[in-house]
């Protein structure tokens, strides 16, 4: 057994070595700091909305339709419901609302939807191209599907199947985390509150942190020169760590 391990000895301690290389770089970069993609539509009011407009305050971004006869109320409200647990914060959050369906959601058409919707709360339209980048640019799929009729009239012979999730950016512009499926409103209400009040957001899993690297590593955007610096020792240190296999591996 001893002389198993001094032979093998490397290939136990190495991945060891890595592993704990990444668990320091995750504990200490956190959550890849990626800027949210910019952009410019125009809101319920005919006012231009950006992104570069909204810094400052923490960000639930959505996409939805005014005609859609199911997912998207039910997402408004249970928006409306985490809005209302945060009552402390509720001037430092925006929510943004883009259409997926700019042909029926006109100016006129978002203004009375929306007639209810707090001063915080803003509906975004625009042109197709402009919608269809903004779409891509946060992995929203968008598809026209025909034969649905209700109360709407003519205008309501299609419906819109498209992804359903909401994008939290923080303070700075960063994204900070999406929440899809059956979130609760609660979820909602405590990742916007701690965003609001610059602390992490909870529930960041193992999986997330070790991804953090994984990002770290490409084209991102630090969050500040402390957090540059740490990537780098800790990129070192495992650079170090596969230099040394190899030079063991090969003698």
């Amino acid at each position: 057994m001893i002389r198993w391990l001094k032979r093998y000895w490397v290939w136990i301690v190495a991945p060891l070595a890595l592993f704990l290389a990444l668990s320091v770089s995750a504990r200490f970069i956190g959550p890849p700091q990626i800027l949210a993609p910019s952009f410019e539509l125009t809101d319920q009011k005919g006012e231009t909305v950006s992104l570069a407009s909204l810094q400052g305050k923490a960000v639930a971004l959505t996409f939805l339709y005014t005609y859609c006869p199911d997912t998207c109320p039910l997402y408004v409200g249970k928006m409306y419901r985490a809005f209302d647990k945060i009552a402390s914060v509720q001037d430092e959050v925006a929510v943004v609302v883009v259409t997926v369906d700019p042909e029926r959601d006109t100016p006129e058409t978002i203004k009375s939807y929306t007639s209810r919707w707090p001063s915080g709360w803003h509906f975004l339209t625009g042109s197709p191209g402009q919608l269809q980048t903004v779409w891509g640019d946060y992995g929203i799929a968008v598809q026209k599907e025909s034969g649905v009729s209700d109360d709407h009239g003519e205008h309501a012979s299609y419906s819109v199947s498209h992804t359903a999730k909401v994008v939290l950016i923080d303070t700075s512009g960063f994204q900070a985390t999406e929440l899809k499926g059956e979130w609760q409103p609660d979820e909602l209400a405590g990742r916007l509150q701690a965003l609001a009040e610059g602390r992490p957001v909870p529930g960041q899993s193992l999986s997330q942190t070790a991804m953090a690297f994984l990002y770290n590593c490409g084209s991102v955007v630090f969050a500040g020169l402390g957090q540059a610096v740490t990537h780098a020792v800790t990129t070192a240190i495992i650079l170090a760590s596969v230099g040394l296999l190899f030079v063991v591996l090969w003698r």
